[in-house]
């Protein structure tokens, strides 16, 4: 019995140990990324001088009470190299600055594929199950695991009581969760992935052929992906807006989100939407890129006015 005893604790301290070990790693891995964008930011050659300031709020790791954190971004791919290790960091980051809410776009994996999802799975298991996450994608055969677009949206810890209900849009452009709020309000949060422009050459796989190639199924020829997503979108805004429902849409626009006139301007205007950063600082407040490699805010948190108040 004693012998036992003395064995279960040794385990216990084994696994004590690796838990360790691993949050050493995860944490040294997560400090060369950080230094190595920092790197890479100092050098660009965009007109800024290096002395960054934040736009919207500062991050801060001790959250105010009532306080929801969003955080979107186009991760521009996740790599499933050792046992998709990426992703495991990009979970640590999340939690590291205690994100509630986060949408990715072009996750660049097969994600209709039941052996990748069964991966991400895992690594998100073991890393934290209190994190959950719903993703879409096109239905296209592929025997690698690189698939070029695919969002996802998630959420961490204590709102998981709140959603009520998960939707991915059939098309494989968006996802969304409906959550319940005070007083039986609620909001519909949407991860949205818009194209770029035609480029000169186009494999059948890129996003665009994608999008093109599943509106084709539906009998919509030769329509122009970047503004059916738009129509879509806008009608689907709408008829939450209709309901009494609150919306937050945030994902990659690939065009310049803080022009007053425009595709992206009529959009917002016509869905009842408001940039959640212009609600803050005002309309004036000039945004940075959000490309590395380029000079418009392209990505956006846009919010029902209502949230104005």
């Amino acid at each position: 019995r004693r012998h036992r005893k003395q064995m279960k604790e040794h385990r216990n301290n084994a696994h004590a140990q690796i838990k360790i070990t691993e949050h050493q790693k995860l944490h040294k891995i997560h400090t060369q990324i950080t230094e190595e964008l920092r790197t890479r930011r100092d050098k660009r050659k965009d007109g800024h001088d290096g002395n960054w300031t934040w736009f919207g709020d500062e991050i801060k790791t001790n959250k105010e009470k009532g306080t929801v954190r969003l955080l979107n971004c186009n991760i521009n791919g996740i790599s499933s190299f050792n046992r998709y290790n990426a992703w495991e960091v990009t979970l640590h980051q999340l939690r590291s600055i205690d994100v509630d809410i986060f949408g990715f776009s072009e996750m660049n994996l097969n994600l209709k594929n039941k052996r990748i999802q069964y991966d991400l799975n895992e690594v998100t298991r073991k890393y934290d199950p209190h994190i959950k996450y719903i993703i879409n994608g096109h239905d296209i055969e592929s025997k690698s695991t690189y698939l070029p677009g695919g969002t996802l949206l998630g959420w961490i810890g204590r709102w998981n009581g709140r959603i009520i209900d998960k939707q991915t849009e059939e098309l494989g452009r968006w996802c969304e969760i409906k959550m319940l709020g005070k007083s039986n309000t609620t909001v519909t949060i949407i991860n949205m992935y818009r194209v770029c422009k035609k480029g000169k050459n186009e494999g059948k796989n890129t996003i665009r052929m994608q999008q093109i190639d599943a509106l084709s199924r539906k009998g919509r020829i030769n329509e122009e992906p970047r503004e059916a997503i738009l129509k879509d979108l806008q009608k689907r805004i709408n008829h939450i807006h209709s309901g009494g429902g609150g919306v937050i849409l945030m994902g990659d626009y690939n065009e310049n989100t803080q022009q007053t006139t425009g595709r992206i301007a009529d959009f917002l205007k016509d869905s009842g939407l408001k940039n959640a950063i212009t609600i803050k600082d005002g309309q004036n407040k000039e945004l940075l890129n959000t490309h590395i490699n380029g000079s418009d805010s392209i990505d956006m948190i846009a919010v029902s006015k209502h949230f104005e108040e």
